[in-house]
């Protein structure tokens, strides 16, 4: 079982041998999430025109998803369509999931845990990796292919709407390639699974994946192969870190 104790904040050792304290290190830790966010913003500018490339990329893997017999996005929203689980998971995609993940996050830096340094590196190294593809293979989301028969429920859903409102203006609207919906569940399910003792948490690692999967194809967000990509890319990147010591490189930066 994982247990976290908020009241006793404790340096945290990382992989690469230093030691993070959370009460003297988290000005660092902005500065690094600053940062991710200046790279989603450039990736997200650089991209911001390029609809008719994003959409046909679109067209090609859905070819090769019909010809795979994987294409069954549009069959999956129609199970959703006009019942309440259209809002929950509009919901769940555009604003719940970065709580979860945020709070996972900052849960780990403030109770001190040993793994912080390691699972914020790999959250950071996949992120900026997928932002890299997401400006050099913009891909339209399914939900505005209109020709596909697709739904953008999204613009029906007050608030989350990326095409109108607020999140307009903060989101790219070309980056289905790869799905970080799918990567950070992975990410956040895996540590869930590995680090709990008791069966019932256990199998909740391996269910956030999974109804993360649920939810981006079924609001028509992501093709499935968009999907399929963020695993071996997880995997990828999983091995980068720990060839290069990035963990420990950035620990020892942030202990300057």
């Amino acid at each position: 079982m994982i247990v976290f104790n908020p009241r006793r904040p404790r340096p945290i050792p990382s992989p690469g041998g230093m030691v993070l304290d959370p009460r003297k290190a988290w000005p660092k830790e902005v500065v690094v999430a600053c940062i991710l966010l200046l790279a989603y913003f450039s990736a997200n500018y650089g991209s911001s025109d390029r609809r008719e490339v994003a959409m046909a990329h679109f067209r090609e893997l859905a070819s090769l998803e019909k010809r795979l017999g994987i294409f069954v996005e549009r069959d999956l929203q129609q199970l959703i369509l006009g019942t309440p689980l259209v809002g929950f998971v509009n919901v769940f995609y555009a604003l719940l999931h970065s709580v979860i993940i945020l709070g996972f996050a900052v849960t780990l830096f403030v109770t001190g845990r040993n793994e912080y340094p390691y699972v914020r590196n790999l959250l950071l190294a996949f992120s900026l990796i997928s932002f890299l593809i997401y400006f050099l293979y913009p891909l339209a989301p399914p939900r505005i292919m209109d020709e596909y028969g697709f739904v953008d429920t999204l613009d029906e859903t007050p608030g989350v709407s990326y095409e109108t409102g607020f999140l307009s203006g903060l989101m790219n609207l070309y980056a289905a390639m790869p799905s970080v919906h799918i990567g950070y569940s992975l990410i956040v399910g895996g540590f869930i699974y590995l680090k709990s003792r008791r069966l019932l948490f256990r199998l909740l690692g391996p269910a956030y994946p999974a109804l993360m999967l649920f939810v981006v194809t079924s609001s028509a967000n992501h093709l499935l192969i968009d999907c399929i990509v963020s695993v071996p890319l997880l995997i990828f990147t999983v091995l980068i870190i720990g060839k290069v010591d990035l963990p420990g490189r950035l620990a020892r930066y942030l202990r300057r």
